[in-house]
């Protein structure tokens, strides 16, 4: 993460910039840290990590692109069907998941027209359908606290997993570290990489969103049933999107995308639900413990030698006031990142849960697994079956009497009809 946290501790050349605007003090701070450690080449796509890792069988082609499972597994059976699948998952006005329910007691609609529901399960009989998920985590430097114990609780979560699940893991540097496969002892074998890199002191570079879209865009396929990403960052690549491309000729590589909109469709396309985990302390949803002023206004210089604390960074003992327009522009930044990210879970009817220590992260983690397995699944095949590429809207809602909160996938965009070769 580009933090004010790495500027006073480092001491790096931050001061070189111009300090009248905002966005040219978060330019100091992406400076600061660019400077901080050497830059592996930037990736346009996802690339295999040249290590002693078993990756599955599928293996990148010229370009960086990975082929589909079908494309690469001789064993693997390729379904062509118009079937639709949406999770969903509701709640009572408390806040308590809803149980039990059954077709009977659901509507469903595409673009205003009701459909038959051909499929109907909640949980883990489920499972006959397996899911294709992705785990992204973000090692960047500022993550060193969190990246031990969330690795750990990522392994345990690797072990719950069903059979007919399979998983691959991205790393913020827009590199494939395991492909698709369900042997537990690849996956996590991919994970200590990670790890060791850490330990290491060989920081990821906080390309998250980057990697976000890439994974989405090159391992999913479009007849996907169920894909998953997990994401834990705290999306600090976003507030960059806005800067423009020219300060990345000396802070880093630039983001894969130029706009957020483009991540938003790639997501609705190939039919994403995005679970995230975002470390660090909330700053704008009433956090139980976070430090307000006797105004009642967060107390941003406290919450930054809070996480400074937690990073053990040596910012936290600094006797001194911290200069209250990097605080303010960290504390900007910081919102925008998470905010975008709390944005990718909620419109793919996903979840997202804030890991605000290093050791709730087994806790956060199997938080995240139960969101993922108590969760109603319905199956349609679309009375309008033309797959024209055309956004169609999906509406789950329960019947007269119901009054629960449905929340899940909103929408998909079926695959353009090819022919099967």
């Amino acid at each position: 993460m580009f933090s004010v946290f790495d500027l006073f501790s480092r001491k790096l050349r931050a001061h070189q910039c111009s300090a009248g605007l905002a966005t040219a003090v978060f330019v100091c701070l992406a400076f600061a840290i660019g400077s901080a450690q050497p830059r592996a080449a930037c990736r346009r796509g996802l690339e295999l990590v040249p290590r002693n890792v078993n990756n599955s069988s599928r293996q990148a082609e010229p370009g960086g692109l990975i082929p589909s499972i079908a494309e690469s597994d001789p064993t693997a059976i390729r379904i062509e069907t118009d079937l639709v699948i949406a999770e969903f998952e509701v709640h009572d006005k408390k806040g308590n998941r809803v149980v039990g329910l059954t077709a009977g007691d659901v509507r469903l609609e595409e673009d205003g027209v009701e459909q038959k529901i051909d499929m109907f399960a909640y949980g883990r009989s489920s499972a006959s359908i397996g899911r294709s998920i992705i785990l992204i985590i973000d090692y960047s430097q500022s993550q060193s606290s969190y990246i031990e114990t969330s690795i750990a609780a990522a392994k345990v979560l690797v072990e719950l997993l069903e059979p007919n699940d399979s998983m691959a893991i991205v790393s913020d540097d827009v590199e494939l570290i395991v492909g698709f496969t369900n042997d537990k002892a690849k996956l996590k074998a991919g994970l200590e990489v990670l790890g060791t890199r850490a330990r290491d002191r060989k920081f990821g570079m906080s390309r998250q969103l980057s990697a976000l879209f890439a994974a989405v865009d090159q391992l999913f396929s479009t007849d996907e049933k169920r894909p998953v990403v997990i994401l834990q960052t705290d999306g600090d690549e976003f507030p960059l999107l806005s800067l423009g491309r020219n300060i990345f000729q000396f802070s880093g590589c630039p983001p894969l995308i130029d706009r957020f909109e483009e991540l938003e469709s790639i997501l609705e396309r190939f039919g994403t639900t995005v679970h995230s985990i975002i470390p660090g302390l909330q700053l704008d949803g009433g956090h139980q413990n976070i430090a307000m002023s006797e105004k009642g206004q967060l107390d941003l210089e406290t919450i930054v030698r809070q996480e400074a604390r937690i990073r053990k960074n040596v910012l936290a003992e600094r006797k001194s006031s911290l200069l209250d327009r990097q605080v303010r522009n960290w504390a900007n930044n910081r919102i925008l990142g998470t905010r975008a990210v709390e944005k990718i879970s909620r419109m793919t009817g996903g979840t997202t849960q804030y890991l605000g220590s290093p050791e709730r992260a087994g806790e956060v983690y199997r938080r995240i697994l139960d969101e993922m397995n108590q969760r109603y699944i319905i199956g349609y095949y679309p009375i309008d079956a033309l797959r024209d590429g055309r956004k169609r809207k999906i509406k789950v809602s329960l019947k007269q009497g119901l009054n629960y909160h449905v929340r899940g996938r909103t929408s998909y965009t079926p695959a353009m009809k090819t022919a099967i070769r």
